[in-house]
């Protein structure tokens, strides 16, 4: 089982650069916290800024944007090839907003794995003979 999942993660900012609107109805539940992908939260925030501050965007303006805060992407991105990659795809509004949802239950789920390796190096730290009862 993946706690990630690229294609899901390039859904949705597909879906919000071409349908800026549905922001408001994934706006209560989705952060950049949301993404696993590095490039991927980078491109969101920058996208929400846009949307949220009103300005007219397209993929070009996007990119661009992203290009003049000089982030170094990991994976060496040309960005402005990525954005235009993600405009090329056709997404629904509907579909997109399925997609944000899924990549919060993914969130979710890497959220609670790390809490019970947490839970589990608690657990194990304790001394072998010590017992905990409550």
């Amino acid at each position: 089982m993946s706690l990630y999942s690229l294609q899901i993660e390039k859904h949705c900012l597909s879906g919000l650069l071409k349908n800026p609107d549905i922001f408001s109805d994934i706006d209560a539940f989705v952060t950049e916290n949301d993404f696993y992908n590095k490039t991927h939260c980078t491109i969101f925030c920058v996208l929400r800024s846009l949307i949220i501050s009103n300005e007219k965007f397209d993929h070009v303006v996007l990119a661009q944007k992203i290009s003049n805060l000089g982030v170094r992407f990991y994976e060496e991105v040309d960005i402005f090839h990525y954005i235009d990659d993600l405009n090329f795809n056709q997404i629904s509004r509907d579909t997109a907003i399925k997609s944000f949802r899924e990549l919060n239950k993914l969130k979710v789920k890497r959220e609670l794995c790390e809490n019970l390796d947490k839970a589990k190096k608690f657990i194990y730290s304790k001394s072998k003979t010590e017992v905990i009862y409550k």
